[in-house]
Formats: C-alpha cells, structure tokens, sequence
C-alpha cells in the first residue's frame, strides 16, 4: 500500500472537487510562472460557473488514501484568457476540472461553450476577458 493525499477543494456552490496529491502537482507545474508561485489556484466551477480560489500552499488533506489503487482520474484542463479591462492584458488561468464519467473530449465540448467574458484578471473582478487557449494535463 502506498499513502498519499486527497484534497477537497469547495465551490461556494456546494460542489465539492476532490484531487490527489499528484493531480494537485501537475496542476501548480502546469501553470504559468506568474500563477505557480501564487498561493492560490483559480478553479471554474462547471456546475455554477464560478470562479474560486483554493490555497494550494497551505492545503490540509481531507483523508489518506492509498495511490496504488487505480482510481480514474479526473480529466485537467487549464484554460487561459486575457483580461479584457482596457490596457491590461494581463493573463487569466482557470483550472477546470471534470465529473467522474466525463471523458476528455466530453470536457473540452463543454468548456468551449462556456462565455469566459466573465472571468477577470486578479485586478479586475469587473472586466472581461476572452478565450485564448485551452490545454489537459
């Protein structure tokens, strides 16, 4: 048996993702600069379209779980936006994650019919933003 982690990472929803360690990881390596060194990952949720912050730095797990066992994993995408506000520019990450029972291309149909007008950058909770690019990890 090998120990490893489970975080639950809530939505104000109610929904609740559940990831492992390793997940967690590739996430944060997958970032960008700018977002990896930031305390907090900034995940959409897909039931409310939410956007919500989680503080990967200091996380507690919600129960050890045994990482032999061959669970599915949930599908990652990260989808990168421009914040819209005028003369910013800056880049807007949002973590993405699927239900069980969702594959990948189920995850990417969805994800590109979202309006992602509506996710600013850090700075800007009021501007818009505009799809840029998408990619699964």
């Amino acid at each position: 048996m090998i120990l490893g982690e489970r975080y639950d990472i809530p939505c104000p929803c109610g929904e609740t993702t559940s990831l492992r360690e390793r997940t967690l990881r590739q996430i944060v390596d997958n970032l960008t600069e700018l977002d990896r060194a930031a305390p907090e990952i900034t995940f959409v949720c897909l039931q409310c379209d939410t956007p919500f912050r989680f503080d990967h730095q200091n996380r507690e797990p919600s129960e050890p779980i045994d990482e032999s066992l061959r669970s599915s994993e949930p599908f990652v995408c990260i989808v990168t936006t421009k914040c819209g506000e005028l003369h910013c520019g800056c880049p807007v990450e949002l973590v993405a994650v699927s239900k069980s029972g969702v594959t990948d291309k189920q995850l990417h149909a969805e994800l590109r019919k979202r309006d992602w007008t509506k996710f600013p950058c850090r700075k800007h909770r009021d501007s818009s933003s505009f799809l840029g690019s998408m990619r699964q990890i």
